[in-house]
């Protein structure tokens, strides 16, 4: 599938935005919802909308449509991360309003974000495109196909001709030579694994 082109998209061209809004929102809702999964599922859409939002105003800084694609996928990641956050702190206060880690024999909670968290969020997604591209056209089209579209294993295996049992092999060495890759980034590393490994 042809994807809009970035000049375009940086000069604000509105059908280049619509195409690409096309492309990106199913991306940013995959893992907007993979995320809230748990605690609040029915506000997916307005995070894939906001991180979205937040894309539109780094694209001057991405250089290709691949990265702006990895960029929503970790905007989307960060704000569902962010809202779960804000939500855990709100079940954790008393009825009073008072927060539980106020008083002195409980142990307090820690929401700051993690240091690979506080990395530029379009240094991650860099890091993450420039890994992905080093895949083989297959690798990639089975590692989106699961973590992406969100196909099962059965589906998968039937869209590219291949066994249950070799699928799943398959997705286990692409992992591992995705790790291998990022090993050079131990936090990039640490935010893929969080991000798009859980169950």
């Amino acid at each position: 599938m042809s994807v809009p082109e970035l000049q375009r998209l940086q000069q604000g061209d509105p059908a280049a935005w619509n195409h690409a809004f096309d492309l990106l929102w199913p991306e940013a809702f995959h893992v907007a919802r993979r995320r809230l999964a748990r605690m609040s599922p029915e506000d997916a859409e307005d995070v894939a909308v906001e991180a979205l939002g937040d894309a539109a105003g780094m694209v001057g800084r991405v250089a290709g449509f691949e990265e702006l694609r990895a960029l929503v996928r970790v905007l989307a990641h960060r704000r569902a991360v962010d809202l779960v956050r804000s939500r855990e702190a709100l079940m954790r206060r008393e009825p009073s309003g008072e927060p539980t880690s106020a008083r002195p024999d409980a142990e307090a909670a820690d929401d700051r974000p993690e240091p690979w968290e506080q990395a530029d969020a379009v240094d991650v997604a860099r890091w993450l495109s420039e890994a992905v591209q080093r895949l083989r056209p297959l690798e990639r089209a089975l590692l989106a196909g699961h973590y992406v579209e969100g196909r099962t294993h059965a589906e998968l295996a039937a869209l590219h001709g291949l066994s249950r049992a070799t699928l799943g092999v398959r997705l286990a060495r692409i992992l591992a030579k995705l790790r291998h890759h990022l090993s050079s980034q131990p936090g990039l590393l640490q935010e893929v694994q969080l991000r798009h490994f859980q169950p």
